[in-house]
C-alpha cells in the first residue's frame, strides 16, 4: 500500500512537471526571477524598486565614507 502511493505520488510529481509550460520568449531567469527583456514590459512599480534599493545602498556608502574620513 505505501509503495503504491509513493509511486502515485511520484507519477503526479513528474506529470506536474512535464506540464509546467516554459517561460515566455520575452524574459530570462538571471537567478533574481523572471526578469523581462523588453524594456518597454517593464513597470513603474519595477523601476521604483529598484532605484530605491539603489538609493539606500548609497547613503550606507556615504555615510560609512564620512564616518572612515572624520576617524582619520
Amino acid at each position: 500500500m505505501k509503495k503504491s502511493l509513493a509511486v502515485i505520488a511520484l507519477t503526479f510529481t513528474l506529470g506536474a512537471c512535464t506540464l509546467t509550460p516554459p517561460p515566455p520568449a520575452e524574459a530570462v531567469d538571471d537567478g533574481r526571477g523572471m526578469v523581462p527583456i523588453n524594456p518597454a514590459m517593464v513597470t513603474q512599480e519595477q523601476i521604483n524598486a529598484v532605484s530605491s534599493k539603489y538609493k539606500d545602498v548609497n547613503k550606507k556608502q556615504v555615510q560609512q565614507l564620512k564616518e572612515f574620513a572624520h576617524g582619520q
